[in-house]
């Protein structure tokens, strides 16, 4: 019993993981993240001119990109910005406490989330958050807007939360996205 123990204290990952607590330094934070990103993803969309709701629990995991330059890409961000990556900055002061993040996660059923990353000595509003500014109106529809925010609890885990309204012209969708990212 004593060297399962043993072999257990010595694995890597998340016992070697370090809490993002009250770290604000912004280039120290993208150099430590700068990578790949992937995780399961949860989805709830709203869909304003029918009424209907959807919510896709587990969904195909996306490849998030930080780079150590501060930028972000993803399929997603590609999409929502024609084609390019985002300026990831550090918000100034917590965008979200614990009960906004408990209430996104539990619009996608993805409560489960929260207790992954439990192990966090301090709640959201303690951690560092990038949070970027979604408001893209092309000439054409689609239009996007909203939100997209990485919150590091950890070196090794992200909670990513996404807020964006879709108008295509004929209808508007409410969607928000929750993932757990860990490295690729």
């Amino acid at each position: 019993m004593r060297i399962i123990f043993a072999l257990l204290l010595t694995l890597p990952g998340t016992l070697a993981a370090e809490s993002l607590c009250g770290v604000t330094d912004r280039d120290a934070l993208l150099t430590t993240l700068a990578g790949t990103w992937t995780g399961d993803t949860y989805v709830s969309s709203v869909n304003a001119v029918v009424n209907g709701v959807s919510v896709i629990a587990r969904a195909d995991a996306e490849p998030v990109t930080i780079t150590a330059d501060g930028d972000l890409g993803s399929d997603m961000v590609r999409a929502i910005s024609a084609g390019t990556t985002l300026p990831l900055p550090l918000a100034d002061r917590p965008v979200f406490d614990v009960d906004q993040v408990d209430e996104l996660l539990d619009a996608t059923d993805a409560a489960i989330l929260a207790d992954l990353l439990s192990d966090t000595p301090c709640g959201p509003e303690d951690l560092p958050q990038f949070v970027i500014s979604v408001d893209w109106t092309p000439n054409a529809v689609p239009s996007f807007d909203g939100q997209v925010a990485l919150i590091p609890y950890f070196t090794d885990r992200i909670l990513r939360l996404d807020q964006i309204v879709v108008n295509t012209g004929e209808t508007v969708m409410y969607l928000t996205v929750s993932a757990l990212l860990t490295r690729e």
